[in-house]
């Protein structure tokens, strides 16, 4: 059972929930960008949380089915047909062999995961099949997947003895989707101006280990001024273009462990958001760190997208994380008994 990769898309590779506990051996966890959309993905085709996915970015792949699978596509829009034929976004599918899945450019966000039933039969390296393409390991031979690929699956339904899916639909004819879950309270994504302005994302952040280096003025301005996310911007992370951030005096900072979501600041001024799959740890001083539950906001993001940066405490960050968590459960309860109508 297989999946043969006829167009690879932008950038394209399997991740799933990350490489943790080995950064003091200077390993990056890498995993998912969206843990959100990647999470909705498995849940609609009833697979662990954790099971591993395909990401595409900006310009997905077209794939062709050697075997009937259950699927699900979740995330940004990226408008995808199978045969030619339109289908739902954050939506569940049974797809025939021979069938082939397009998935176009994004008309909005910027990362899409597409789970299938039983995952991915790629093998598991500490104790993750996340790719990390800077190491060349993980995945599917440690790279970003290219025209030709051939992607063994898993056989079977997860946790059970048949292969039919989650519900006795026909090919192609999913008549559902689902609406992946807001970060609870949070104004989210807004736009700057009138129509045609650029879109400005909210995003929560708690002060960093060395915000108090830097002088008050550029504390005001991450959080009063907008910063651009620029196009030398990847998985390890956001370049951002705004109002320098200036230090009160200069100082030295030895390297030290570095976190997903912090934001550096280097000599030019301009931050930089470290992401999946940042370094383990890095020498430029931390005036923020993006709260965990704003991870999927920052993910959907894209080149030109603007950031508005909002201070949280702590306890904050941990009620948006566990309102995040408590909407997730709730889906999946709601998915479930969708499957049993």
């Amino acid at each position: 059972m297989s999946i043969v990769v006829i167009r690879q898309g932008l950038l394209t590779t399997i991740q799933d929930h990350g490489r943790a506990g080995y950064r003091h051996l200077g390993i990056r966890p890498s995993g998912v960008m969206d843990p959100v959309a990647a999470w909705v993905a498995n849940l609609l085709v009833g697979n662990a949380q954790d099971e591993a996915v395909l990401e595409f970015t900006l310009l997905g792949p077209t794939l062709r089915f050697e075997k009937e699978a259950w699927i699900a596509l979740a995330g940004a829009d990226f408008q995808a047909t199978l045969d030619g034929q339109p289908i739902l976004n954050n939506a569940q599918h049974r797809i025939s062999a021979g069938q082939t899945l397009e998935i176009k450019q994004t008309v909005r966000g910027c990362r899409g995961y597409l789970a299938i039933s039983g995952g991915f039969s790629v093998p598991s390296i500490l104790g993750s099949r996340s790719t990390d393409t800077r190491s060349g390991w993980g995945g599917f031979e440690g790279r970003a997947l290219q025209a030709g690929d051939v992607i063994p699956l898993s056989t079977g339904w997860p946790g059970t003895q048949r292969s039919e899916g989650p519900g006795p639909l026909p090919a192609g004819s999913t008549k559902w989707s689902v609406e992946l879950p807001a970060l609870m309270g949070w104004p989210g994504t807004q736009r700057s101006g009138g129509p045609g302005s650029l879109p400005q994302v909210q995003i929560p952040i708690l002060r960093g280990s060395e915000a108090d280096w830097f002088t008050r003025a550029s504390w005001d301005a991450l959080l009063r001024t907008p910063y651009t996310i620029t196009p030398q911007s990847d998985r390890m992370g956001y370049r951002l273009s705004g109002e320098p951030l200036a230090l009160q005096q200069a100082r030295e900072l030895l390297s030290a462990a570095t976190l997903r979501g912090n934001i550096q600041v280097p000599a030019d001024g301009q931050p930089i958001v470290l992401l999946a799959d940042h370094p383990t740890t890095g020498g430029y001083p931390v005036i923020a760190t993006v709260a965990t539950a704003g991870w999927s906001m920052l993910a959907q993001a894209r080149p030109g997208d603007q950031l508005r940066f909002i201070e949280t405490t702590r306890a904050e960050a941990r009620q948006l994380l566990a309102a995040q968590g408590a909407a997730l459960k709730k889906l999946a309860c709601a998915i479930e008994m969708q499957r049993q109508t």
